[in-house]
């Protein structure tokens, strides 16, 4: 006896392309069609038996699929307004004290007989209840901000749960993210401004909440607050991050692997409006701000990683250093004054086979590099070029050459290479007055300027 074929195995897919043609043929009007009606609609049955099989299949393809589903149920939203007044018990009872103090003020300024009236009137006017879905909420001075973070489901269109942050805290942004170290949890990270005042903008400060999804991600549970400035830029090297601050310079911190924290452990002293910064080494950093300063600084040769734990647990890890920042200070190696801000840093290579130079690009399209010297002789060598033209070839508009290469700080072991090739614009007594006086002649001084250009760049 013949075997019968195998049957063949369908798919989810497959089943909802079958009952597709089965609905269709149904509702097919000829005779023909009908007379089938009884029979498709055991097919049909059994369709819908092997599709219900299929879905119940707890494979981990079916399961991972669910999780997803479950993950993206519910949206988190952030409720912001600006000078909206914070309805919390501090701030009701300094509201209820501002008006016993206005409704005394109102019944001194009334004579002896309207004083009673007066009285009645401002009692009426202060304990009087306006909705604020008619007059909407209290509003306050500038720079006041509310805001709650908000777990919402999306289909049925209800508030899950509530987060009110405190009075001057303006959420402007959320991520829900996962973290490779905490496997399937669900976290909400939001960004949150404090005192922000728009115009003139000012802000006091800013940091991140971090928030775990619990209850299918229907709650939000606190974790920790993470106080940061307004951060442009992040470079690492080894356990080190050096993060650049767009007002506060560069900052150094060490990641604890064991407690999961990063510590600061070192910063800047001077106050930088940093626009892009690159490493120079392990404990080298060289940066530009918006005013058209290029630094280099450096971290000194004792700097311990390992900041000391407070025992008495009466500080924050970042109260404990000078100044108000960390309890180590890198120090300046490097100031120069270009005069336009500085958009780019990158230490690279121009030529092929030649040295290492650090190249900057500006707002206006201009494109420079700084070069190390190799050795003191060269240096010595160009300083004193340097220090000759800066007496005998002033600039045309009659500033001094030294106050505008420290306009903001003082110009710190740069050569100005711009005003060294002037030499060869120079007036031909003045190229002789100048080598003579570096015992040079003056072929010799521009082969020298030539050397220097053509050893790193072209």
């Amino acid at each position: 006896m013949e075997a019968p074929p195998p049957r063949k195995t369908l798919c989810a897919d497959d089943f909802q392309q079958v009952l597709s043609d089965l609905d269709h043929l149904l509702r097919d009007p000829r005779p023909n069609i009908r007379a089938l009606r009884t029979q498709q609609k055991d097919v049909r049955d059994s369709v819908l038996s092997d599709r219900d099989h299929l879905l119940r299949d707890q494979g981990p393809n079916i399961r991972a699929l669910r999780t997803q589903q479950q993950d993206v149920r519910d949206c988190v939203l952030l409720d912001r307004d600006h000078l909206l007044r914070d309805q919390g018990p501090d701030i009701r009872a300094q509201r209820t004290q501002q008006q016993d103090v206005q409704d005394c003020e109102m019944v001194e300024a009334a004579g002896e007989d309207a004083r009673e009236l007066a009285a009645e009137m401002a009692a009426a006017f202060l304990n009087e209840n306006l909705p604020e879905s008619i007059f909407g909420s209290p509003k306050a001075g500038n720079g006041q901000w509310a805001s709650v973070i908000r777990v919402m489901n999306p289909i049925q269109g209800n508030t899950l749960d509530l987060v009110q942050l405190e009075q001057n805290e303006a959420a402007f942004s959320v991520a829900v993210c996962r973290f490779s170290s905490t496997g399937d949890e669900w976290y909400v990270l939001v960004g949150v401004a404090k005192d922000l005042i728009l115009n003139p903008r000012s802000v006091a400060g800013g940091f991140v909440y971090t928030y775990k999804l619990v209850n299918s991600g229907e709650k939000l549970e606190f974790l920790h607050k993470h106080i940061a400035n307004y951060i442009c830029g992040i470079q690492t090297i080894g356990h080190r991050v050096i993060v650049s601050d767009v007002q506060e310079s560069f900052i150094w911190v060490s990641y604890r692997r064991n407690e999961n924290q990063f510590i600061v452990f070192a910063d800047d002293t001077y106050p930088r409006w940093v626009t892009t910064a690159t490493l120079l080494d392990y404990n080298t950093v060289a940066g530009a701000d918006k005013f058209g300063n290029i630094c280099v600084v450096r971290l000194p040769p004792n700097t311990n990683d390992e900041v000391a734990e407070d025992p008495t647990g009466n500080k924050a890890l970042w109260d404990r250093g000078l100044l108000n920042g960390a309890s180590q200070k890198a120090e300046v190696i490097m100031n120069y004054h270009v005069g336009e801000t500085v958009l780019s840093l990158q230490k690279t290579t121009l030529i092929p086979g030649g040295s290492e130079s650090l190249v900057y690009t500006t707002l206006s399209g201009g494109i420079g590099i700084l070069v190390p010297f190799t050795s003191h002789k060269d240096h010595d060598f160009f300083q004193h070029v340097e220090m000759h033209l800066r007496s005998e070839h002033p600039p045309l508009c009659g500033r001094d050459h030294l106050s505008f290469r420290s306009y903001y700080f003082p110009v710190k072991n740069v050569i100005d290479g711009d005003l060294c090739e002037q030499f060869s614009s120079m007036e031909l007594n003045k190229q002789k007055n100048v080598a003579a006086e570096l015992d040079r002649t003056p072929p010799e001084v521009s082969k020298k300027l030539e050397d220097i250009r053509t050893r790193y760049a072209f």
